[in-house]
């Protein structure tokens, strides 16, 4: 990722610290992602992986009904707002708690418009 191009010094995980910055930790392993996840699917009534999570997240984007489009959805926007935070840390100053990506996650579903 961009520690091994040379463009960023660190290569631990900006949210939890405990882990390189790849795609498996940010998207799986990272208790910070984790946490928004799970919380984001259940504000909006979706039930979160209860064990393992790769797993958990293959049964989250497969399927037609309008169950499954729904957990794709508020996947969809927890990982574009993981990332922009992701983003915000490592390029910025500015962090947020758990609980406001939730709330930008939530306020983004019920209002209908992507991230």
């Amino acid at each position: 990722m961009l520690f091994d191009h040379g463009l960023i010094d660190d290569a631990s995980c900006v949210f939890c610290r405990d882990g390189r910055q790849t795609t498996d930790h940010f998207m799986v392993a990272c208790p910070f992602s984790r946490l928004v996840l799970r919380e984001s699917l259940k504000q909006v009534k979706l039930s979160p992986p209860r064990t393992d999570w790769r797993q958990g997240m293959v049964r989250v984007v497969r399927g037609r009904t309008a169950l499954a489009k729904a957990r794709r959805k508020c996947l969809a926007a927890t990982v574009y707002l993981l990332w922009h935070e992701r983003n915000c840390r490592v390029f910025g100053s500015r962090r947020n708690e758990p609980e406001m990506l939730v709330r930008l996650i939530v306020g983004s579903l019920s209002s209908g418009h992507n991230t």
